[in-house]
């Protein structure tokens, strides 16, 4: 490899492009920090597609491996072919020292009586290369852990001779330290991304989005009824509203994010167990609502806001003349905490007559979601009643024009 560094900036740019979808879903998702740390450092040999080190030795494919060394038919590892091929490759040698063992193997394994084990740290990198050979047999085999902190147990890269005489050591090990660097790199990046998403949820005091002007908006409706065909107004309304609903997802996803390790913060009106077969299902959302939602709201300054339940699946919040509703996911939802959330909603729209709302095109689903986020965007929701009702009147407007 004649330029490591063109080599791995262009790799480990491929690799960053996609943390930020990663960093969107995992918001989504609400996975822990803890689980995004074991995704981050999966051993090497655990990454799907896993080509057993294929794709890592035609990377790194030379003529002669710089720490292969053989004088009149006997092998050596030269550790001074290693640290000048670094050198050469502007490796930063400040923390670089290689251990050597030799060893006789019992009980013949691989058919061998000696083990030399070469232990070589560069950076955050460990590599531990082994040779087993036989007395009066120049040519041995090798077995490779690439980065005791990038491989498990079944990652060790095995080998023939040849196999290693072209392995090019010293830009594999540089990659390893590098591919440390860049999950360390990844995790802060989460990192700070989940902690920045909570203080934000903390801290707005306003949703921000950008609705279609005015102007537009004919030649907007226009256009998806000419493209998709569209026949009724729910699908043109949908396409509207979405900066709206995207905007209210994430300022509730966030302040979610914030709250979720408090348990008693979590929003869960229904019980949903496909293993038990509740007999309390009619009655939980309303005692859930008197004994919990309802003291909350009070707690926050919300004692204007009234809560009721119909049947069973649907909770209305009304506040200063605007309601948001909350209605139960399927019995059978993956997430016990799972709902649908319909942030401003009028007696006519669909969603009132849907029976969990998975049909209906308004609804945001969320896997959960904390009273904190509810009581917040409750306090927010007659903030933007003007504004969401003269979008709808617009579109529907130039729906019903369109269509004669």
């Amino acid at each position: 490899m004649k330029d490591f560094k063109k080599y791995w900036d262009k790799k480990a740019q491929k690799q960053r492009k996609s943390w930020e979808g990663k960093l969107a879903r995992r918001k989504e998702q609400h996975v822990e920090i803890d689980e995004i740390r074991k995704q981050v450092f999966l051993p090497l040999n655990q990454v799907p597609n896993f080509d057993n080190y294929s794709s890592y030795r035609e990377a790194h494919y030379t003529q002669k491996n710089p720490l292969a060394d053989w004088k009149q038919g006997s092998f050596s590892f030269s550790e001074k072919g290693l640290k000048d091929a670094l050198v050469e490759h502007g490796c930063d040698l400040g923390n670089y020292k290689v251990k050597k063992e030799h060893t006789a193997v019992e009980d013949g394994y691989r058919h061998a009586t000696d083990l030399d084990t070469l232990t070589i740290t560069l950076g955050q990198a460990v590599m531990v290369i082994k040779r087993y050979s036989t007395k009066g047999v120049p040519f041995g085999t090798y077995e490779i852990i690439p980065c005791t902190r990038l491989v498990d147990n079944y990652g060790t890269m095995r080998m023939e001779e040849t196999g290693f005489y072209t392995l090019d050591i010293a830009t594999f090990l540089m990659e390893m330290d590098a591919e440390c660097a860049l999950r360390d790199e990844e995790i802060l990046y989460y990192t700070k991304g989940l902690k920045l998403a909570s203080l934000e949820g903390l801290t707005a005091n306003d949703i921000t989005f950008k609705l279609w002007d005015d102007a537009k908006i004919p030649e907007k409706v226009k256009s998806l009824v000419d493209r998709y065909g569209y026949r009724d107004v729910d699908s043109v309304l949908k396409s509207a509203l979405k900066p709206w609903m995207t905007a209210v997802k994430e300022f509730m996803e966030n302040i979610t994010m914030a709250d979720k390790n408090q348990e008693n913060l979590i929003f869960s009106a229904w019980e949903r167990n496909m293993r038990v077969k509740s007999r309390n299902f009619v009655n939980y959302p309303k005692d859930y609502v008197k004994n919990v939602l309802r003291p909350y709201l009070d707690a926050q300054g919300l004692q204007d806001a009234k809560v009721s339940v119909r049947e069973t699946v649907l909770i209305t919040i009304e506040y200063q003349g605007c309601q948001l509703l909350l209605k139960a996911a399927s019995p059978y939802a993956l997430s016990a905490y799972q709902c649908y959330f319909y942030p401003y909603a009028e007696e006519t729209d669909s969603f009132f007559h849907s029976h969990y709302g998975v049909q209906d095109i308004y609804n945001i689903s969320f896997s959960m979601l904390t009273l904190s986020a509810i009581a917040r965007y409750v306090k927010l929701m007659p903030k933007y009643k003007d504004t969401i009702d003269g979008l709808k009147a617009k579109v529907i407007e130039s729906f019903n024009i369109i269509n004669g």
